[in-house]
C-alpha cells in the first residue's frame, strides 16, 4: 500500500480529528446526526433529513389529532424529538459555516433572523476543507 503524497497545505490526519471523536470526514450515524450537537453537516443531508422530519412530524400530528386527547399526549414527545433533532442539525450547519452553534438563536429574531438563517444555513456552502469543528463533510453524503 502506497502512502499518500505529502501535501503541506492540508493538515495531517491526526490533526483532523472530528469533534465526534472519529477521524475527520467520517460519516455520522443517524443517532449522532439527530441527537448530537457536535460535528458538521453539509446542505444536502440537512435538507433531506429536515424534510423527512417535517413529513414524519406532520403525519404524527395528523394521527395525534385524529385520536383526540390521547393522541395529543402521544404527540408531545414526538414534538420534543422534532425540535431537538432540528436544532441539532441546524447547529451542525452553523459549524459547517465555521460559526458557533449559538448562532441558532438568530432564528428567534423576527423576519430578518429567519431570512438570515435560511440563507446562511440552507443555501450557502460550508467552509471548504477542515475548520474548527471537523473535516469537510461534502464528500461523504
Amino acid at each position: 500500500m502506497e502512502s499518500p503524497a505529502f501535501n503541506p497545505t492540508r493538515a495531517s490526519q491526526s490533526q483532523l480529528t472530528d469533534t465526534l471523536g472519529g477521524p475527520a470526514g467520517e460519516k455520522q450515524e443517524l443517532k449522532q446526526l439527530l441527537f448530537s450537537f457536535k460535528g458538521r453537516l453539509s446542505r444536502q443531508p440537512f435538507w433531506l433529513y429536515s424534510l423527512a422530519l417535517l413529513v414524519a412530524f406532520g403525519l404524527a400530528f395528523v394521527i395525534g389529532g385524529a385520536l383526540g386527547g390521547v393522541g395529543l399526549v402521544i404527540l408531545l414527545p414526538v414534538y420534543f424529538f422534532y425540535v431537538w433533532a432540528s436544532f441539532a442539525m441546524q447547529v451542525k450547519r452553523w459549524h459547517d459555516r465555521d460559526k458557533s452553534g449559538w448562532w441558532v438563536l438568530l432564528g428567534l429574531v423576527p423576519v430578518i433572523g429567519t431570512i438570515w438563517v435560511f440563507v446562511e444555513v440552507g443555501c450557502l456552502r460550508g467552509t471548504a476543507g477542515a475548520n474548527n469543528f471537523g473535516g469537510d463533510p461534502t464528500d461523504l453524503y
